[in-house]
């Protein structure tokens, strides 16, 4: 699935993101490419969280939701 947001600060590939073997998703940003992850400036490949607020070039806001992080963290307060 592809998202195209189309502004002046975003590149047309800004970014890659890749899921690994052990379930865990990262953003690698793409040289001179505006990205943020919770209000910090990403220019290395850094690990993504649900929750995590991830921003392409100034104005593309996005929520990350890891649907096996999600469970994990429901069955954590289930057991306290």
């Amino acid at each position: 699935m592809s998202i195209l947001p189309v502004n002046c600060f975003i590149l047309p590939v800004n970014c890659l993101l890749s899921a690994c073997c052990l379930g865990k998703v990262s953003l690698l940003p793409c040289n001179g490419a505006l990205c943020y992850v919770n209000g910090q400036a990403v220019a290395a490949e850094t690990i993504l969280k649900t929750g995590s607020r991830v921003i392409f070039g100034k104005s593309h806001v996005f929520r990350f939701n890891h649907p096996e992080q999600g469970a994990y963290r429901v069955r954590i307060k289930t057991a306290v």
